[in-house]
């Protein structure tokens, strides 16, 4: 709970930082802070170098300048990720950034979806699916398609909080519930 209040609070400052520099910054801030925390999040030796605190402040703010040039970072992000480094913050970095990930998705009118299926579905399937979740929500869907055999058929689609579930295990599951009862 305290890790996801301290996350919105870095996620908001960054996010104002990137809207007073320029409205399309917006966008590339995200990119660059995912970049980076993807990278972190990969790669246990990065991880561990930077969220100890037994390296020195100065030890790890050089391999964030470092991969922050080999990654083309803006500035400002590098001494974002620099800040939190120093305020021993940088362990948050992964809930920092799904923030601010949810901060530009509210600023830009995007929401979320992700649709499990039993099987993979095609690309056609998947872009009308997502047209219509575009006119049903009023909002750009970034859709991410899931896949999972338990499900038997039929599709389940989340949709930030809401679950939609028209699968054949979830009706399995309520026929049985009401032969039970």
């Amino acid at each position: 709970m305290i890790q996801g209040k301290v996350a919105r609070r870095y996620a908001k400052a960054l996010y104002l930082l990137a809207k007073e520099e320029k409205t399309d910054r917006l966008q590339r801030f995200g990119e660059d802070l995912h970049t980076f925390a993807t990278l972190t999040a990969e790669n246990d030796e990065l991880r561990e170098a930077l969220f100890n605190p037994i390296y020195p402040v100065a030890e790890r703010t050089k391999i964030i300048h470092a991969l922050g040039k080999k990654l083309k970072l803006l500035k400002r992000v590098q001494e974002f990720l620099t800040f939190l480094v120093e305020e021993k913050r940088i362990s948050h970095l992964m809930a920092i950034d799904a923030a601010y990930q949810q901060l530009l998705d509210v600023s830009l009118g995007r929401v979320r979806a992700t649709i499990v299926t039993a099987t993979p579905l095609d690309d056609e399937v998947v872009e009308r699916l997502r047209k219509a979740l575009q006119k049903m929500l009023d909002r750009e869907p970034i859709v991410n398609v899931e896949h999972d055999p338990e499900v038997l058929g039929g599709i389940r689609l989340r949709v930030g909080s809401t679950v939609y579930d028209g699968t054949v295990r979830t009706h399995l599951e309520n026929l049985r519930e009401e032969l039970i009862a």
